[in-house]
């Protein structure tokens, strides 16, 4: 089922809308072949939710990924329709 008001932030790549679009973005264009997430902690009320933590794993060629991140999220009637990630980098 597609949901075109679903949007989706992230990093480095264009707003994915709708659901076909995530789908495709995480079977063929995102580098991550496998991995973990550790969710540090998760806030939320009734329209809205944020979580942060850590992910570490392995890209499509081999290279170890160690990741903070943070997600932002908007829900309707008990569903998210917006998600927004940051990624920690370490200020030069």
């Amino acid at each position: 089922m597609s949901r075109p008001f679903c949007i989706y932030d992230r990093p480095g790549y264009d707003s994915l809308r709708g659901l076909h679009q995530i789908e495709h973005f995480y079977r063929t264009e995102r580098i991550v072949a496998s991995g973990t997430h550790q969710v540090h902690r998760i806030v939320s009320d009734l329209d809205s939710a944020a979580c942060w933590g850590r992910f570490t794993g392995n890209s499509r060629t081999g290279a170890p990924l160690d990741e903070q991140f943070a997600d932002t999220y908007t829900v309707r009637d008990g569903r998210i329709i917006g998600r927004r990630t940051y990624f920690y980098r370490a200020a030069i």
